[in-house]
C-alpha cells in the first residue's frame, strides 16, 4: 500500500503542470511511496500528453485518467477518489506546488498522532513573491472523543473547508461516502465539512507546505467573478445540508451546529460574496433562498449560537430573511453585508 494518494485534477494545465509534477518528483517521502492520480478533465491542449509522459516515467506510481467530458474540479476529484488506494489522501491542484517535505512531514505527523485529518498552512505566490497564509487557529492534536468536544471543535472553526491544505485518512473518507459537487465552483466544503463529523482526531500544523499560484487566468479566478456562477455557492451548501439530513444521527446530535453553519454559509456568505465581488444575486433566486431558510429552519432565531451581543451583527443580517427586496434593494443589501462583515 502506498503511503499517500495525491489526486490532481487537470484542465488545460500545460502551462504550469510541469512545475506541479516536478514538485511531486522532489518529495522527500520518495515518489515510490506516492500514488499520483492525474485526472485529465477533457483538456483541449497538451495536458493529456504531459500526463502520459509522466505515467511512462513513473509507471509504478502514476495513474492516468482521461475524462471524455469536462466535469470541473469536483467531478475530476470524484473520479480520482475511485482509484485511491493509499493509506492517506491528499489533493494538489495542477497549477500549484507542494514543497519537497510536504507529504513526508504531514504523513509522519498523521501516523505519530493517530490523526484522521492533518491540516497545514500554505503560501500564496506569484511572480512578485510569496506570502504566508496562516489559517491554523490552533496548533497540535485535537481529540474528538465525545459530542461535547466535537461541538467545541465545530464552532471554533479551527479547520478551513478548503480541501488541498489537508491530509485525510482514506478509511475515513470511504466511511463518509462523500462526493464533490460536479460542474460547480465553491465545491470544496461539500467534501471537507462532512469529514469533520467522522474524524476521531485531527492535527493542525503551523508549517506551510502548500504553494498556491495566484493565477488570474485560472478557471476558478475567472469563473468566481461571474454573477451567474454566484449561485454555485448556495447550491453547494444546500448539498452539504442534504448530506447531513440524510445522516439523521448527525442532525440529531449536532442540530444547532449544523443549523448555524448552514445559516452562515448558505445565506450570509452568499450575500457577502455578492457584495465583495460586485456581483448581482438574482432577486428571484434570493427569494427562494429566504423561503428555504424559513422552511428548513423555522426556529432559527432560537439557535444557541445566535444568542448574545457578540453575535448581534450576524443576527441582524439573518433578520433580512423576513424582508422583501427588489433587485436594486438586494444589490444594496449585499454591499451592506460586505461592509458590515469587514468592518
Amino acid at each position: 500500500m502506498k503511503k499517500v494518494s495525491v489526486i490532481t485534477p487537470c484542465y488545460n494545465s500545460e502551462k504550469y503542470l510541469g512545475e506541479c509534477l516536478e514538485s511531486m518528483e522532489k518529495q522527500t517521502i520518495g515518489i515510490e511511496n506516492l500514488e499520483i492520480i492525474l485526472v485529465n478533465d477533457a483538456s483541449t491542449d497538451n495536458t493529456w500528453e504531459m500526463i502520459l509522459e509522466f505515467e511512462k516515467k513513473y509507471p509504478e506510481s502514476v495513474i492516468a485518467i482521461n475524462l471524455p467530458k469536462n466535469c470541473r474540479q469536483g467531478g475530476a476529484r470524484n473520479e480520482g477518489l475511485k482509484y485511491a488506494t493509499g493509506e492517506f489522501i491528499a489533493f494538489l491542484d495542477s497549477d500549484d506546488k507542494a514543497v519537497p517535505e510536504t507529504y513526508e512531514q504531514v504523513y509522519l505527523r498523521a501516523v505519530e498522532t493517530g490523526s484522521d485529518i492533518v491540516q497545514f498552512n500554505h503560501y500564496n505566490y506569484s511572480q512578485s513573491g510569496a506570502s504566508l497564509c496562516d489559517n491554523c487557529k490552533l496548533e497540535g492534536v485535537i481529540p474528538l472523543e465525545d459530542k461535547f468536544a466535537r461541538k467545541l471543535f465545530l464552532m471554533a472553526q479551527i479547520m478551513t473547508t478548503g480541501c488541498w491544505n489537508k491530509l485525510y485518512r482514506r478509511d475515513m473518507v470511504e466511511e463518509s461516502h462523500v462526493q464533490y459537487p460536479e460542474h460547480r465552483i465553491y465545491e470544496e466544503p461539500a467534501f471537507v465539512y462532512p469529514q469533520m463529523f467522522f474524524a476521531k482526531k485531527v492535527c493542525c500544523m503551523k508549517e506551510a507546505f502548500y504553494r498556491i499560484r495566484m493565477n488570474e487566468q485560472s478557471t476558478m479566478h475567472c469563473e468566481a467573478k461571474k454573477s451567474e456562477r454566484l449561485i454555485d455557492h448556495p447550491e453547494v451548501q444546500m448539498q452539504v445540508l442534504r448530506y447531513m439530513i440524510a445522516h439523521r444521527e448527525l442532525m440529531m446530535d449536532y442540530y444547532d451546529e449544523i443549523e448555524f453553519y448552514f445559516l452562515k454559509t448558505y445565506y450570509v456568505e452568499t450575500l457577502f460574496f455578492a457584495g465583495q465581488g460586485n456581483m448581482v444575486l438574482d432577486a428571484e433566486y434570493f427569494k427562494n433562498m429566504q423561503k428555504n431558510v424559513k422552511e428548513l429552519f423555522p426556529e432559527w432565531c432560537h439557535n444557541a449560537y445566535l444568542q448574545g451581543e457578540e453575535i448581534e451583527n450576524l443576527k441582524k443580517i439573518l433578520d433580512t430573511v423576513n424582508k422583501e427586496y427588489d433587485q436594486k434593494e438586494l444589490i444594496e443589501l449585499c454591499k451592506h453585508v460586505y461592509a458590515a462583515m469587514t468592518a
